[in-house]
C-alpha cells in the first residue's frame, strides 16, 4: 500500500492540468482513474472538467462530450503520477 499525499491550495503544473483536460477529452476512463493516474485528488479532475466544460455527465458513469470541448494532446507523453 502507498502513500498519497495531495498538495491542497498550490496550482497544478500547467502540463498535469493538460494531461488531465486530455484524459478528460480523449478517454474513457472515469473521474477516479484520471485522479489516479495524475496524482491528484477526484475533486481537482472535477473542478477541471467544470471549469472548462468537458465532459457533460447524464448519470455518474455515462457522460457525452460538451459541444465546443477541445483539448490539445500534451507534448510530454508520461503517464505516471507526480506524487
Amino acid at each position: 500500500m502507498s502513500l498519497r499525499v495531495f498538495k491542497q491550495g498550490q496550482a497544478l503544473p500547467e502540463d498535469q492540468l493538460n494531461r488531465i483536460r486530455w484524459l478528460l477529452y480523449s478517454s474513457d476512463l472515469n473521474v477516479p482513474a484520471i485522479a489516479e493516474r495524475t496524482g491528484c485528488a477526484r475533486s481537482t479532475v472535477r473542478n477541471i472538467n467544470k471549469k472548462f466544460r468537458i465532459r457533460g455527465y447524464v448519470t455518474r458513469s455515462r457522460w457525452i462530450l460538451m459541444p465546443g470541448a477541445r483539448a490539445e494532446k500534451p507534448v510530454n507523453n508520461e503517464w505516471t503520477a507526480r506524487v
